[in-house]
């Protein structure tokens, strides 16, 4: 490992909006408000009852590779080409498939969202719009990341990741928080550390968050105690259970459009999660997004602008892995970034 790369920058990695939730066509929402379906969050796809139900931590347990090429924007990657890694939690020091369940949280709230952060990654594993209920004159809200069923996982997951397989603050490591518990209050912004050490090194990474928003930062700050360059790149990545759901003439939300998109830099697309290209989904963005949408409601992973981004999309049974890696870089020995 070289010191020629560029250090860390926490300009470029300020604001990878992990988990932009953003509110979609509120008027609709309003004209078609109503009881929802049972699974809020289960998205129809008429044509994949084919498909097998994988293990749960098949996808959940993928650490994003930087392939060694990836398609340009505007093209498809060929067929059976698999973009999505092969690291997985067997395979990462100190981790344990299903351990996330397990793992304590910080509950997190401000004026417009409640959301617990599992400590075993710093994953997103609930969300709830407070703004929102389920049904109109309730007082259940809305909720989007969870993990109340097996047909229902939902996860934002983030972290740094080398190409070595070494032990690193990935979203399967364990983090430390020293509260368990967070809320605005009565301020404007509200900061959540968690903190990560291993081999001389130690990771901050921060989640922001400020009131009236949906937008949750994330800021990493890493200092390298070890005596030489320590090199990640950051990465973000949806995870999802992506269900059949039978439409009905009753239900307006069986209509809409629930799966992931991008956003390459120019143009929106939706992705098809049974089809044999979008599935091997590689694509080098600038200033682009992605995300999961769900009717009104989208969770977004927003990259820094002006930096590109390898895209990538693995789909296993009825999950699906939308994901963004970034560029790798490097904190020289005794320096922190």
């Amino acid at each position: 490992m070289t010191n020629n790369l560029p250090r860390f920058s926490p300009r470029l990695w300020l604001w990878v909006a992990l988990a932009a939730l953003l509110l979609l066509n509120y008027q609709t929402w309003m004209h078609d408000y109503g009881p929802p379906p049972q699974a809020l969050t289960a998205p129809p796809a008429a044509n994949v009852a084919s498909r097998t139900a994988a293990p749960a931590s098949d996808l959940g347990g993928r650490i994003p590779e930087t392939p060694p090429t990836a398609t340009p924007v505007g093209e498809r990657a060929p067929a059976g080409e698999s973009a999505t890694a092969a690291a997985s939690a067997a395979d990462t020091p100190g981790t344990a498939p299903g351990a996330a369940a397990a793992a304590p949280r910080v509950r997190v709230r401000t004026d417009v969202l409640d959301l617990d952060i599992s400590t075993r990654g710093g994953t997103l594993t609930r969300v709830d719009l407070l703004a929102y209920p389920q049904v109109k004159g309730e007082a259940t809200p809305v909720r989007l990341e969870n993990e109340d069923g097996p047909l229902s996982r939902y996860e934002l997951q983030s972290g740094l990741a080398d190409s070595g397989g070494a032990a690193y603050p990935t979203h399967l490591a364990t983090w430390a928080s020293a509260q368990d518990a967070y809320s605005l209050d009565g301020r404007d912004e509200l900061r959540v550390p968690l903190t990560w050490s291993g081999a001389g090194v130690t990771v901050t990474r921060t989640f922001v968050l400020h009131r009236g928003e949906y937008r949750i930062g994330v800021q990493y700050e890493v200092h390298n105690g070890g005596g030489a360059p320590w090199a990640a790149r950051p990465y973000a990545q949806i995870l999802r259970d992506d269900p059949p759901t039978k439409r009905s003439m009753f239900n307006v939300e069986s209509y809409s459009f629930h799966g992931p998109a991008i956003y390459d830099g120019t143009k929106y697309r939706k992705l098809d999660t049974t089809d044999a290209q979008d599935s091997h989904l590689s694509l080098d963005v600038r200033d682009g997004w992605l995300a999961a949408l769900q009717h009104h409601f989208v969770s977004a992973v927003v990259p820094p602008r002006g930096t590109p981004w390898r895209f990538t999309l693995g789909v296993s049974g009825n999950e699906y892995l939308l994901s963004a890696t970034g560029p790798e870089q490097s904190v020289a020995p005794g320096a922190t970034a």
